[in-house]
């Protein structure tokens, strides 16, 4: 066999670098310049942004700090290109540009979902009086708008209602985009303040649509919907108050005097004006006049001027007639008695103490009749009021033989009664009530309001069981009569508190100017639910909360540790 020759120095092998043990390569001073001008530029882009956004004005200060950040990062960004390019040319780097991908996409469904929903503006509204949604009648108002409408809110800082009236305006703003918020402090944004002529402290909100503005305070639903229809219509309901008699004025201050009214009617956007007729060579009631009140005349009108209010009543006009309690205050039979009402002579009495707490001649109306004026009224007081005898009307002829006759049809409707226990106390000697019920005197229940409704006239069909007619329109004429003024007075709305008297007047002149989309608007009062339990119900939720409930924890506990100790 050959032989094999083996080398007898041995191959040596050079050993591998480690990758950990080589120095790094020096910087070259253009990677530096480019680190530093990436972080510098990333830096002056957040600041130009975030100024930007606070003072929402792209000025000089946000544009020279993004344009040089923008600057700098896209120099960092082309000298380091081939870097940049390598780093996400990996499997790594790929795998994150995924899940950043990835990161947008569900970022940007989310921006889309919230533009759909603030563009589509749906809540649900839990309380019982529905306090933070907007009625039906605001609703349509504005959905019917075609014009631009600009709300502008002066809120102080340190108003409490502050959250509340946002809301408020917000939702006007959900439901049509023709409402424009915009939100001031008025001792900070004092340009707007001048702007607007801002002369009321604490909160107020201006309702501007092109020329026209409106002011309202305490900005309610009902004020800011009649804002909204004054400045998009450019119409007033104008009320006059008639004068000259004795009767109370809109225009004077004081406790004997109607101003409260006036006031409320004016921030509900009506216009009102004093009529004084007795003067005129012919009296006559104004053509522009919405209502006529009548509030207490104490000494007789005039034949010419009785006549005029008459002709404007058969004429389809509307009268707020409140009957004076003087020994010479008209009773305006000449307009009501063929309207199927009769004031009456004295003063009610009414001792019921559920009504007036033990003051008879503070006659209080605590559930009145159903109307649309009486919906949702709080208590009524008229002091020294009057009673007024409502005609129970002609019952009409039945539509066939034998049917049963129809219900009678009456001119006017009571709106208020007084408890069965009142009476109508006749004046004595001296002209004054003796406070005792006397024979022959009339009692209760009694009429202390009614309203007449002329403006349709039901027409009776030949037969009835063959043909259906509906109503035709008739003059138009509305009346509502109260057999008391003082209430109305600024003693018994302010001094006493009684919101229900004032509530009344404004409802019946809505009513009486056909303005039903404010009568529906009532003001929605925070309800606190309680929870009342009887003796079992008490019994039940103490057995519950503190022997069930603990058991069954106590058993869950323990049939846990058993099984575990298993």
């Amino acid at each position: 066999m050959p032989e094999e020759k083996f080398d007898s120095k041995p191959s040596v092998r050079k050993a591998a670098a480690d990758p950990r043990l080589a120095k790094p390569e020096q910087a070259g001073v253009t990677s530096i310049i480019s680190m530093i001008a990436s972080l510098v530029g990333t830096l002056a882009l957040i600041i130009g942004l975030i100024w930007w956004g606070v003072v929402k004005t792209f000025g000089l200060g946000p544009m020279v700090f993004v344009i040089l950040g923008g600057v700098m990062v896209l120099y960092s960004v082309v000298v380091n290109f081939r870097t940049i390019l390598a780093a996400f040319s990996g499997r790594r780097a790929i795998s994150g540009l995924n899940t950043v991908a990835f990161a947008i996409l569900v970022f940007g469904i989310l921006v889309m979902v919230n533009v759909m929903a603030i563009r589509h503006h749906t809540r649900y509204d839990a309380t019982t009086s529905k306090q933070y949604s907007l009625s039906e009648q605001t609703v349509k108002v504005l959905k019917s708008l075609n014009q631009e409408v600009q709300m502008a809110a002066f809120l102080p800082a340190n108003d409490p209602q502050q959250e509340m009236v946002r809301d408020r305006l917000g939702e006007y703003a959900a439901h049509s985009r023709k409402i424009k918020l915009d939100f001031y402090d008025p001792m900070v944004q004092v340009d707007k303040v001048r702007e607007y002529n801002v002369q009321t402290e604490g909160t107020v909100v201006y309702v501007k649509c092109g020329d026209r503005k409106e002011e309202v305070m305490a900005p309610e639903e009902e004020r800011l919907t009649s804002a909204i229809l004054a400045v998009t219509t450019g119409q007033k309901p104008k009320v006059y108050f008639l004068t000259g008699h004795g009767e109370y004025d809109p225009s004077d201050y004081g406790q004997d005097t109607t101003n409260m009214i006036k006031r409320s009617l004016e921030s509900q956007q009506y216009e009102v004006t004093t009529l004084t007729m007795l003067n005129q060579p012919q009296p006559r009631v104004p053509q522009d006049c919405a209502v006529l009140v009548i509030a207490g005349s104490q000494t007789p009108l005039k034949p010419a001027e009785m006549e005029a209010i008459k002709k404007y009543a058969d004429q389809g006009g509307k009268l707020f007639i409140a009957l004076g309690t003087g020994p010479q205050a008209p009773d305006f039979t000449e307009v009501l008695a063929s309207r199927g009402v009769t004031p009456l002579k004295g003063q009610v009495m009414d001792p019921s103490a559920d009504h007036n707490a033990g003051q008879p001649q503070f006659p209080a109306v605590i559930k009145p009749e159903p109307h649309d004026i009486t919906t949702r009224l709080d208590p009524v007081v008229l002091p020294l009021a009057r009673a007024l005898k409502v005609d129970e009307g002609a019952e009409p002829p039945a539509s066939y033989p034998g049917a049963p006759p129809p219900p009678p049809t009456k001119k006017a409707q009571e709106l208020m009664k007084t408890s069965a226990e009142a009476w109508l106390d006749k004046a004595d000697a001296t002209g004054k009530a003796n406070g005792t019920k006397d024979a022959g005197e009339e009692t209760g229940p009694l009429t202390l309001a009614a309203a007449i409704d002329e403006s349709k006239k039901q027409q009776q069909p030949q037969d009835q069981m063959m043909q259906q007619q509906t109503p035709e329109e008739g003059p138009g004429t509305r009346i509502v009569v109260v057999a008391d003024a003082e209430f109305l007075t600024d003693r018994f709305i302010m001094t006493n508190q009684l919101q229900g008297n004032l509530a009344l007047s404004l409802k019946s002149l809505a009513w009486l100017t056909k303005n039903e989309k404010l009568i529906s608007i009532p003001p929605k009062e925070e309800q606190t639910p309680y929870l009342t339990m009887i003796g079992a119900q008490k019994a039940i939720a103490t057995i519950l909360a503190l022997f069930i409930i603990p058991g069954l924890v106590v058993f869950a506990g323990g049939l846990v540790w058993w099984r575990r100790r298993r």
